[in-house]
């Protein structure tokens, strides 16, 4: 009987099974060019071969088989080695390429009846083969064989007697049999599972990255370079939500695949019968009709597909949130079967796994690293900001899902403050409102938030306990589906805390906005509100009220965004009524209110007309602080506000000290993308004229679009502002522009001279004045002089000759040079001398100012 067929590792290949050749042997086997005779004698325990024996009965069937062209191996297979031991020598002596004994092959010539020479005898010696085998492991390796190509409820080891029985009638008639032929007599459909085991690992591999996609994984941007090892039967990555628990199941899936392995990824299922027929399906499509059960699957593919740990399949099941689930999970007998269970969850149900079986691997997945934040930032085009970005802004950004949110942010070439007001607002929206099953379920928000009323209460409460909890309406699935999304955490006394407290502080800002937009609470209560803060202890946290230091700033950018302009002034005004020193912190207004970004300039405005009295003036004059720190990241809507001031005569002398604070704003813009920003326009210098710019200009001199061209709007309507100022704050002097020079800065010959002021104390900046009169008595003296208002004194001559030379880098130096320049300029003008500083010039009038 001869047997041809293909099918070997899933490639196509030919092999000829000859049963009890003709040329001699029991079997030859042919493959290509290469080919095997084996002799099978079996031989009870209790006898013993001879080696003139096994040379008579065996050997010279092998040696009928010795020919020109033919196998180039001779087999002699047995259950029984006793008594081999000298032609077992001859076979070691041959593969270690030393000389065999010569007894031994005189009596195997002796036995065959050949010389010692002959050369078939010597063909015969150096391709022999002893190969000793136990009767029972061979049949069980047959059955195994046999039971990948078998249906639900075929035993293999039946099939395998009905098999032999079968093949021995066709070797008795000479039938030659196919490939079809031979797998018909196990099942119709055997050589379709033969190729579906030997392909399994591939064809599930095809899927594993749509099944990954499907949860939101994009290897090409995964940013955590070690990889999860699954230990044993059951290894459980454990995290809050957003710790990237997905992502590093996946990677480790996508990992295995890579090795060969046979790897199933499942996301969404709930309890253990419809995870089993999800598997069920996978490992079967397209080879049965009805897929098996795992058990029976395990049977027929763990011989061929199992590796060094027993493990033929590896499942990985993402986000378990059932309990009764986890369970049924670790009591499975899947590990048994050769499948491992590779499970993702939250510490909460982390606990069921731990308790029910004690050889479950539990993995806590933390936060990223430094180096892993920056190469997920980079990989999403997201890393420039991290140059510029605050320290504790840079650890909230470890979380894998702030991290996400910010990804998603609108671009900007560097750090911003507003960024962070933003990051935390889509994190909140993301996970009230969009993530899993929130959009189903609107008053779990509504419900948090009345929760964290109570915190604020006489008596707070906090962590949350179940009292506090049913006061407010909030049953156990709310709890449940606010922790899925990671906004909160249970403790180990069943209380509920936040995840962090940076979303404790947005989340009271949160409640204290939506109580002001309500009509509920006016500023000043809640500006009070917020004061008091610092001061909650719980019964539960005795320290809470020293960790809510951001809500302040939090609520005003909540209410900000929402357009309450009135709302956030009134606030600001309050904190100025009750504690002033809080607002004549620089720092107060540069990396606090000046943090909050483009939505803040409709207040600042509006506080703007609010801080014009003199009570208020050291306050007015820091506001410009924050409209630089907004402009870094706005300077087109900034420029449009500082227009807006400067018509307000209410509000110029909150612009007017801004080229202080500007100037250094200015070069931190031209530095450059090494801090993480884009290069600006550089600082003119000059004209077309050849003129020099005045020693403050803060003009760009820049035709292109975008950010240059609108810090360039800016620039102009800076220095309009300070012409503006310097004609208002002269006319306060009761003197008005001297002849030659008009109010906007032109002079008598058609030219113009640019002017840019800052406003300072009487004592920081005061240039020498030459007396004038505006009326009977002494005039008003300006509680403030601008740099502008030396330019409108007595000539177009003096307007342009000193002004454009002047170019000192600092504020002392350029008042002192102006001053040195000017004097110099009144004298060549025969003008009156000014005298020293704090003296009356002589025939002046008594009520001439003497700066």
């Amino acid at each position: 009987m001869a047997i041809e067929f293909g099918c070997e590792d899933g490639e196509p290949s030919t092999m000829k099974l000859t049963l009890e050749p003709a040329s001699g042997g029991d079997l030859r086997a042919t493959a290509g060019a290469s080919g095997v005779v084996e002799q099978v004698k079996m031989r009870s325990a209790g006898r013993r071969w001879s080696t003139r024996e096994v040379a008579a009965t065996v050997m010279k069937d092998l040696l009928a088989a010795v020919g020109p062209g033919g196998p180039g191996t001779f087999r002699f297979v047995t259950d029984n080695s006793a008594g081999l031991a000298d032609l077992e020598a001859l076979v070691a002596a041959r593969e270690a390429g030393g000389k065999p004994a010569p007894e031994t092959i005189a009596k195997v010539a002796d036995a065959l009846g050949v010389p010692v020479d002959d050369e078939r005898l010597a063909r015969l010696l150096a391709g022999f083969e002893i190969v000793i085998v136990d009767a029972r492991d061979v049949e069980t390796e047959v059955e195994e064989a046999i039971a990948r190509m078998l249906a639900p409820g075929q035993d293999a080891s039946e099939k395998r007697h009905a098999l032999t029985s079968r093949l021995l009638v066709a070797a008795k008639n000479g039938e030659t049999l196919g490939a079809a032929d031979l797998m018909a007599m196990i099942h119709p459909e055997a050589l379709l599972r033969l190729t579906h085991a030997n392909t399994l690992a591939s064809s599930l591999a095809a899927r594993l990255g749509r099944d990954c996609r499907a949860l939101g994984y994009e290897r090409s941007r995964q940013a955590r370079d070690r990889r999860v090892v699954p230990e044993g039967a059951l290894h459980v990555l454990s995290g809050e939500s957003g710790q990237g628990k997905t992502w590093s199941a996946c990677h480790c899936a996508h990992s295995l695949a890579d090795e060969g392995e046979a790897v199933i990824v499942v996301g969404g299922a709930t309890d253990f019968d419809g995870l089993a027929r999800v598997v069920a399906e996978r490992v079967a499509a397209g080879a049965y009709e009805r897929p098996p059960s795992i058990p029976a699957m395990a049977a027929r593919l763990r011989p061929s597909l199992s590796g060094p740990d027993g493990h033929w399949l590896t499942v990985f099941v993402d986000d378990v949130q059932d309990r009764r689930f986890a369970a049924s999970l670790a009591a499975s007998d899947w590990g048994e079967r050769g499948v491992r269970l590779v499970v993702t969850c939250q510490p909460r149900i982390a606990g069921v796994f731990e308790d029910a079986d004690a050889d479950a691997t539990i993995e806590e997945v933390g936060d990223f690293t430094s180096a892993e934040l920056r190469r997920h930032l980079a990989l999403h085009g997201r890393a420039a900001p991290l140059e510029t970005m605050p320290d504790d802004v840079l650890e909230l950004l470890l979380k894998p899902v702030h991290a996400k949110m910010f990804v998603q942010l609108p671009e900007r070439d560097g750090w911003v403050g507003e960024t962070e007001y933003e990051l935390f607002a889509a994190y909140w929206r993301f996970a009230t409102t969009r993530s899993r099953d929130q959009r189903d379920h609107p008053s779990d928000a509504v419900a948090l938030l009345e929760l964290v009323a109570t915190a604020l209460e006489d008596s707070p409460g906090y962590p949350f306990t179940a009292g506090i909890r049913r006061r407010v309406g909030m049953d156990d699935a709310a709890v449940v589906r606010l922790e899925q999304v990671g906004l909160v955490r249970s403790t180990s006394d069943a209380g509920l805390v936040f995840s962090t407290d940076r979303m404790l502080n947005w989340a009271v800002a949160e409640r204290l906005a939506s109580q002001v937009v309500a009509g509920e609470l006016d500023a000043a209560t809640c500006e009070q509100t917020v004061e008091g803060l610092d001061e909650i202890a719980a019964d539960g946290d005795p320290d809470l009220g020293r960790r809510l230091g951001y809500v302040l700033h939090d609520l005003l950018w909540i209410l900000a965004s929402e357009g309450r302009s009135v709302a956030v002034a009134d606030i600001l005004w309050s904190r100025l009524e009750r504690r002033p020193h809080d607002l004549r912190e620089n720092e107060t207004w540069r990396r606090g209110i000046g943090s909050i970004g483009v939505g803040m300039l409709p207040a600042l405005e509006i506080l703007a007309s609010r801080l014009a009295d003199d009570e208020h003036h050291d306050v007015s004059f820091r506001m410009p602080l924050a409209l630089v720190a907004i402009a870094e990241g706005n300077p087109d809507t900034v420029a449009r506000s500082v227009g807006r001031l400067i018509g307000s005569p209410r509000s110029t002398r909150s612009v007017s000290t801004i080229p202080r604070y500007w100037r250094p704003a200015s070069r931190r813009w031209t530095e450059g993308p090494g801090r993480g920003r884009s290069s600006s326009p550089p600082i003119s210098h000059g004209t077309a004229t050849g003129t020099r710019a005045p020693p403050c200009a803060i003009g760009w001199t820049s035709s292109t679009s975008g950010p240059g061209r609108a810090r360039t709007t800016l620039s102009s309507n800076l220095s309009s502002a300070t012409r503006t100022v310097g004609r208002r704050w002269s006319r306060s002097f009761g003197g008005p522009a001297r002849p030659g020079t008009s109010s906007s800065g032109a002079t008598g010959d058609g030219s113009s001279r640019t002017r840019a002021t800052s406003g300072h104390r009487p004592s920081s900046c005061a240039p020498p004045t030459a007396p004038h009169a505006s009326g009977p008595g002494r005039p008003r003296r300006a509680s403030y002089i601008s740099r502008s208002r030396i330019a409108t004194r007595p000539s177009s001559r003096l307007g342009g000759s000193w002004l454009g030379t002047v170019r000192p880098r600092r504020s002392t130096s350029c008042c002192t040079s102006i001053r040195k320049r000017r004097l110099a300029c009144w004298s060549n003008a025969s003008a009156p001398r000014v005298p020293p500083r704090g003296r009356r010039s002589p025939g002046a009038s008594g009520s001439a100012l003497a700066t």
